[in-house]
C-alpha cells in the first residue's frame, strides 16, 4: 500500500492556508507592545445576585478572557490600556456587556449580571481549529447536549445519551446485548459503499468509534468503541450535522461530526463528587411460540388413517393430510435462557485548582451482566484533565483517559448457536433439547466469545496569546486501542455434524489501532472600526490511522485447552495492516457588524494517502451568515418576541475511499507446477489511479426564535445536501477473471426539515416545568449510479435503485382473498405480483424526541423521554424463516388472521417473503426517572454537603403495530444498510437506583 511521506502539494498547503493571515496583521505587530492593565470583577445572576461560576468573560475584539470561579469572580491580565468592552456569557443565561477603561499598568473593577434564559445564542461552540465561537456567530444549526446526573442514571452508554435528544440525529439500537453498539445517522445516509457513521472528536482529537469492533463471528452483534467513553466524564456534546457545518473539518466529515468535551477543573477548593448505582437488566419481550399440527396422512392404500405431526394448512390444502389438532410450545418461556442481569456502577471525581492551574480527576468501575449467561461487561476507567496557566498569555490543557474493559458476547442472530435462533426457531413440543433446535442452552452456555481492551486517549492543547488580538492554538493527541478478540468452542460440547466443530475450535486475534492528531492554527481578531470586527483563522492539520493485527485459528483442541497451541488441524494465520495519512490546510475569515450580523467564508484543502496517485488536492469551500435581527434598532420590540435570528450556510466536505481502493495489488495463492505446490499470485484489486474522495455539498437555512420572556424557543432548519463522486463497485466481465473495481460514479441526495421547540409552561418557586420537542424528516434518494443497470443489490430484500432511497426494501406485492369463504387462506387464494415494487425505507425518515423535566419544591425532580421513529419498514425475517420451516402460527393455526395466513403461505409455498416487510414505526418510553434531593441532615450523616437519590428506567414500553418482537433490532449489527429482524436479541429494560454525593 502507498503512504506518501509527503503528499504532493503538502508542503505548500499550510503555507497557502496561512497566507490569509498577514492580510490582517499590520506592520505594528513588530513594534513594542502597548502598556497593559488588569480587569477584576464578579459575575452574578440578575435579580437574585447569586454568584455565577463557569461564566466566560472576554474582552471584545481580542483573544483575551477568563472564567469565573465558584464565587463568581474573575481576573483578566494583560489587557491593552484604554476603553474596552467586556462580554460575559454562560449556558442558560443571556450574554451581557459592560464598558470599562483600563489604566496603564493599573487595575479596574467590573460587575456584570446575567439574566436567566433556557436557551441562548451565546452558547460556545468548538471550531475545527480547537478554538471557540458563540452560536450567534454561526450560520448553521448545532445540537448541544449537556448531561447531568438525572440523564446519566438512565443511560448505559454514550449512544443512549445522544438518542432522542437532537433533531436530525437518528440513533437505532441494533440489539439488547450488553456491550454492543448502535447505528447513528445524521441527516440520512450519504454513501453507497463507504461508512455513514459520523466523525467523533474528543477534546480536539479524532478517535476510533467503530461500531463493529469484533473479529470472530457471533451472528450480527459486535462490540462498539463508542462504549469505551464514560458518560460521567462528559461536559458537553456538540453535533455538527452536515457539510454546511463541517466544511473546515474536510475529508471524513461529510456524515457529520460529534464533538465531545470532557470535564475540566474549576478554580477554588476541591469539590468531590461520588456516585453508586445498582440495578437490573431484564428481558421483558414477548417471544412467539413454535407451532405444529397433527392430522391424518395417507396409508399404503391411500386412505387418511395415519396420524402424525406436520399437517400444516398448506399440506392440507394440497390434499396431503387432514388436520385434526394444533399444538404449540414456547421454549423461550418454559425453559427460559434469560436471567436478571445485575448492573453495578461506582465512581468518584474531584475538581478544583487555583488561578494558575485547575484539575479534574475521575475513576469509575462498571459491572453489567446481560440477560444471557454468556454476556457480561467489566469496565474500569480513569481520567486526568489538567489545565495550567504559566503566564497570562499561555494556557496548556492536558487530557488523558484510560479504560480497561472485558466483554463477553453471546451468539445470536443468524447463528446455529444462538439462543433466540434455537428457541424461536425451535420445536412445537418439549424434548431432550427442551424444545430448542438444533441445540439447547446447555450447549450454548459453554461457548465463549470475549474481548479484552486496553485503551488510552490523550491530548495536549496549548493556547498562546502573544498579542491581545492574536492567538496561536496547537493540539496534539493519540488514541491507542489494544484489542484482544477470542473465541473458544471446547471439544465435545457441540454435537457432531456442525462443520467439524465438535472437535473444538479456537480463534485468537490481536489488534493495535492508533489514531494520531496534530493541529496548528492562528486566530487574529481586530476591531476594524467601532462597528466592524474581523476574525481571521488559518491552520494546518495532520492525521494518521494505523491498524496492525495478528490473527489465528485452529480446530481439534486438546481437552482442557483453550489456546491455539492446543489445536491440531486447519491452522490459519493472518497479519492485517492498514495505514492512512491526511494533510490539510484551512483558512477562514469572519466579519462581524455591531455583534449582530456575521458573515463567514472559509476554505479547506486536503491530501490523503487513499486518493488515487493521479488525483491531487481536494478543496472544500464553506460560507455562512447569521443575522440577529432582533438586535437591530429598527426591529419592533413586542412583548411576545424576545429575539429572532436568521441564518444560512453552505459547505462541502468529503469521505475518503477505502485505504487500498485506489491501489492495484495482488494476493498470494497456491499453484501447482510440475506436480509440486508453489506460491503464486492473483490480482486482489484492480485499483484506480484517478480515484477521488466522495464530495458532499449542503445548503441549509433557518431561524431561531425566542418569545414570551424566553418561555418558548424555536429553532427551524431546512437542509438540502448532495453527494457526488460516490464510490460504486463496478463488476468486471466474468470472462476476465478480474475482481470488481471501485469507481467514482454515483450521486445521492438528502433533504429535510428539523425543528427544536423548548417550552417553559411553568417557572415558579414551587413548580418548574420544561418541555422540549425535537422533530426531523429526511428524504433520501439515489440520483445516479453510473452503471448500465440502475440497480445494485444491497443484500437480502434490499437494493440501491436510481430514484429511490438507498437500501430500500423491494419485492413482489402479495394479495389474497378467501374465495371459498371457509376462513382459511389456501395457496391458490394468494396472488404474487409478477414484478418487484418498492416497499419502503429501511432507515427512519421521521424522528421525534419529547423530553419533560418537572421540579417540585426544588427537591423532587421528574424526567421523561419519549422516542418516536417512523416512515420506515422492518423485515420480519424471523417469522419468514419460521414459516418456511412450518413452525409459525399462520401456516398451522386456522384461527389465525387471514393476513397472517396469507403471508405464511407466501413464505412456505412460494418462497416470497415480502409480506413480512412491515411498517416498523414505533414509540418508546425510552427513559423515566425520579430524583429526590435529600434534606441536609441526611447528607450530613454521609458526611456530605449534598445528597440525591435517583430511580430510573430505560426501554420501559413500546407502542407499535409491527408483528415481530421488536422493530428496533438489526441482525446484521450496525451495518451500513443491511437491515432485518432475524432471530435477534431485542432491546432490554434497565431499572437502576443511583445515589449521588457531593463533598
Amino acid at each position: 500500500m502507498r503512504v506518501p511521506s509527503r503528499p504532493r502539494g503538502s508542503a505548500r498547503l499550510p503555507l497557502g492556508a496561512l497566507g490569509a493571515l498577514p492580510a490582517v496583521v499590520p506592520a505594528v505587530a513588530i513594534a513594542q507592545p502597548a502598556a497593559r492593565g488588569t480587569i477584576t470583577g464578579r459575575v452574578t445572576e440578575q435579580g437574585s445576585g447569586r454568584p455565577l461560576a463557569d461564566a466566560q468573560v472576554i474582552v471584545v475584539g481580542t483573544q483575551i478572557g477568563a472564567q469565573t470561579g465558584p464565587d463568581g469572580t474573575f481576573r483578566i491580565a494583560g489587557v491593552p490600556a484604554g476603553p474596552v468592552v467586556l462580554r460575559a456569557l454562560r449556558i442558560g443565561f443571556r450574554a451581557t456587556t459592560q464598558s470599562v477603561t483600563v489604566p496603564s499598568g493599573g487595575s479596574v473593577v467590573a460587575a456584570l449580571a446575567l439574566a436567566s434564559a433556557p436557551t441562548s445564542l451565546e452558547q460556545v461552540v468548538v471550531t475545527a481549529t480547537g478554538g471557540t465561537q458563540r452560536q450567534r456567530e454561526q450560520g448553521n444549526a448545532v445540537a448541544q447536549i449537556t448531561p447531568d446526573t438525572v440523564a446519566l442514571a438512565a443511560v448505559p452508554n454514550v449512544a443512549g445519551l445522544v438518542n432522542g435528544r437532537a433533531a436530525g440525529v437518528s440513533v437505532v439500537g441494533v440489539a439488547g446485548t450488553t456491550g454492543t453498539g448502535a447505528r447513528i445517522r445524521i441527516r440520512g445516509a450519504n454513501s453507497l459503499s463507504l461508512a455513514n457513521d459520523p466523525l467523533l472528536i474528543i477534546d480536539g482529537v479524532r478517535i476510533n468509534s467503530d461500531p463493529n469492533s469484533y473479529s470472530p463471528g457471533t451472528g450480527g452483534q459486535s462490540a462498539s468503541r463508542l462504549n469505551d467513553l464514560l458518560p460521567e466524564d462528559i461536559e458537553d456534546v456538540q453535533i455538527l450535522k452536515g457539510p454546511a457545518a463541517t466544511g473546515l473539518y474536510g475529508t471524513q466529515a461529510a456524515n457529520g461530526v460529534i464533538q465531545i468535551t470532557t470535564r475540566r477543573g474549576r478554580q477554588g477548593a476541591a469539590q468531590w463528587n461520588a456516585y453508586a448505582e445498582a440495578g437490573a437488566v431484564n428481558d421483558r419481550n414477548t417471544y412467539p411460540a413454535n407451532w405444529g399440527a397433527y392430522g391424518l396422512f395417507a396409508d399404503s392404500t391411500g386412505a387418511l388413517t395415519v396420524r402424525s405431526r406436520g399437517c400444516d394448512l398448506a399440506t392440507q390444502a394440497f390434499g396431503g393430510c387432514k388436520q385434526d389438532s394444533v399444538i404449540n410450545f414456547n421454549p423461550m418461556v418454559v425453559h427460559s435462557p434469560f436471567r436478571t442481569g445485575p448492573r453495578l456502577k461506582g465512581g468518584a471525581n474531584v475538581s478544583g485548582g487555583s488561578e494558575r492551574s485547575t484539575y479534574y480527576l475521575s475513576a469509575d468501575y462498571t459491572s453489567e451482566d446481560g440477560v444471557y449467561q454468556t454476556n457480561a461487561l467489566r469496565q474500569a476507567s480513569v481520567r486526568a484533565n489538567v489545565t495550567a496557566r504559566p503566564t497570562s498569555t499561555l494556557d496548556v490543557a492536558t487530557s488523558a483517559g484510560f479504560v480497561r474493559s472485558q466483554l463477553q458476547l453471546p451468539r445470536n442472530d443468524n447463528d446455529y448457536f444462538g439462543y433466540v435462533s434455537n428457541g424461536v426457531g425451535g420445536l412445537a413440543y418439549d424434548n431432550a433439547q427442551q424444545g430448542y433446535d438444533p441445540v439447547g442452552p446447555n450447549v450454548i452456555d459453554r461457548l465463549q466469545s470475549g474481548q479484552d481492551v486496553n485503551r488510552f486517549t490523550g491530548s495536549v492543547t496549548a493556547t498562546y496569546r502573544p498579542l491581545a488580538w492574536l492567538s496561536v492554538i496547537g493540539v496534539a493527541g493519540l488514541d491507542n486501542v489494544n484489542r484482544f478478540d477470542n473465541q473458544t468452542y471446547p471439544p465435545g460440547v457441540i454435537p457432531p455434524g456442525f462443520f467439524g466443530l465438535d472437535v473444538g475450535y479456537r480463534e485468537s486475534d490481536r489488534f493495535t489501532i492508533n489514531t494520531s492528531t496534530a493541529n496548528l492554527s492562528a486566530v487574529a481578531t481586530r476591531q476594524l472600526s467601532g462597528a466592524i470586527t474581523s476574525t481571521t483563522t488559518a491552520g494546518f492539520q495532520y492525521q494518521r490511522d494505523d491498524s496492525r493485527g495478528t490473527t489465528g485459528s485452529a480446530l481439534g483442541l486438546a481437552a482442557g485447552t483453550s489456546s491455539l497451541s492446543g489445536g491440531v488441524s486447519q491452522f490459519t494465520v493472518g497479519e492485517p495492516f492498514a495505514r492512512n495519512a491526511l494533510v490539510g490546510g484551512l483558512a477562514q475569515e469572519q466579519v462581524a457588524v455591531r455583534d449582530r450580523l456575521f458573515v463567514t467564508a472559509g476554505l479547506r484543502a486536503d491530501k490523503n494517502s487513499a486518493f488515487g496517485q493521479n488525483f491531487g488536492t481536494v478543496y472544500y469551500p464553506s460560507a455562512n451568515a447569521s443575522w440577529v435581527v432582533s438586535d437591530e434598532p429598527f426591529f419592533p420590540k413586542p412583548d411576545a418576541l424576545n429575539s429572532l435570528r436568521l441564518r444560512a450556510a453552505f459547505g462541502r466536505s468529503g469521505l475518503r475511499p477505502g485505504v487500498n481502493d485506489a491501489l492495484r495489488y495482488y494476493r498470494p495463492t497456491a499453484a501447482r507446477v510440475n506436480g509440486n505446490e508453489q506460491s503464486g499470485i492473483t490480482i486482489g484489486n484492480l485499483g484506480d489511479p484517478n480515484l477521488r474522495p466522495e464530495r458532499t455539498s449542503e445548503f441549509e437555512t433557518g431561524l431561531d426564535l425566542t418569545s414570551f420572556g424566553s418561555r418558548a424557543n424555536l429553532e427551524l432548519t431546512y437542509y438540502n445536501k448532495r453527494s457526488s463522486d460516490a464510490l460504486v463497485l463496478v463488476p468486471s466481465p466474468p470472462s476476465s477473471g478480474f475482481p470488481a473495481q471501485y469507481r467514482n460514479l454515483g450521486a445521492v441526495s438528502n433533504r429535510g426539515l428539523e425543528a427544536l421547540l423548548t417550552l417553559v409552561p411553568i417557572r415558579t418557586d414551587p413548580v418548574a416545568w420544561t418541555s422540549t420537542f425535537n422533530f426531523s424528516t429526511n428524504r433520501n434518494r439515489l440520483l445516479k449510479l453510473g452503471l448500465p443497470s440502475p440497480v445494485i443489490f444491497a443484500g437480502g430484500r434490499q437494493r440501491h435503485q436510481v430514484g429511490y432511497p438507498l437500501g430500500g426494501y423491494w419485492g413482489p406485492k402479495i394479495t389474497y382473498a378467501d374465495s371459498n369463504k371457509n376462513g382459511v387462506i389456501e395457496p391458490n387464494e394468494v396472488v404474487i405480483a409478477d414484478s418487484d415494487s418498492f416497499l419502503g425505507n429501511s432507515l427512519p425518515t421521521r424522528t421525534l424526541g419529547w423530553t419533560n423535566d418537572v421540579t417540585l419544591l426544588k427537591w423532587l425532580r421528574f424526567s421523561a423521554l419519549v422516542d418516536y421513529k417512523g416512515g420506515f419498514k422492518q423485515y420480519n425475517s424471523t417469522e419468514d424463516f419460521r414459516c418456511q420451516l412450518a413452525r409459525c402460527q399462520g401456516i398451522n393455526d386456522p384461527t389465525s388472521s387471514l393476513d397472517r395466513q396469507a403471508k405464511s403461505i407466501a413464505s412456505n409455498v412460494d418462497g416470497v417473503a415480502t409480506g413480512w416487510i412491515e411498517s416498523a414505526d414505533f414509540v418508546k418510553l425510552r427513559e423515566l426517572s425520579l430524583t429526590a434531593t435529600l434534606p441536609t441532615e441526611f447528607a450530613r450523616r454521609a458526611r456530605a454537603r449534598a445528597m440525591s437519590v435517583t430511580v430510573a428506567g430505560r426501554n420501559l414500553h413500546t407502542w407499535t403495530n409491527y408483528s415481530g418482537i421488536d422493530p428496533e433490532v438489526n441482525s446484521v449489527g450496525a451495518s451500513n444498510f443491511a437491515q432485518s429482524d432475524f432471530l435477534s436479541q431485542p432491546q432490554v429494560r434497565y431499572i437502576t437506583v443511583r445515589v449521588n454525593l457531593s463533598y
